[in-house]
């Protein structure tokens, strides 16, 4: 499923890359800062970075160089947020509580089988 964040941010880093958003007809020449002929890479990055802080968006330098790279190197799914790519299977029954956790409190509470409920003072 590709993300609406995703996709403004390739669109972003594609103006930076090839000097031109996606969506541009043919034969529309890129704005002076994002064309490759006259601007290096570093100058189109930085003026990327500060149109999309004088919008309002909190972005540093180093942050859209991450995005180009992963966009370079994974496509748009490399723009998806982090926390929302990992996939089902990485996280347990137990969620993501560490092992060692659920391995000292399934021998607690082991040691309790026949025992009555009592209080939770007692683990």
């Amino acid at each position: 499923m590709r993300s609406l964040l995703a996709e403004c941010r390739e669109r972003h880093v594609l103006e930076v890359i090839t000097g031109l958003p996606p969506d541009t007809e043919e034969g529309t020449p890129p704005q002076p800062e994002y064309d490759p002929a006259w601007r290096t890479l570093t100058e189109r990055e930085a003026a990327k970075v500060a149109e999309l802080t004088a919008a309002g968006h909190r972005t540093s330098r180093r942050m859209f160089i991450r995005m180009r790279q992963r966009y370079e190197a994974e496509g748009l799914w490399g723009l998806v947020d982090g926390r929302s790519r990992k996939p089902p299977a990485e996280v347990g029954s137990t969620g993501r509580v560490d092992n060692r956790v659920v391995e000292a409190l399934t021998t607690a509470l082991a040691g309790q089988h026949d025992l009555s409920s009592g209080y939770r003072k007692r683990l």
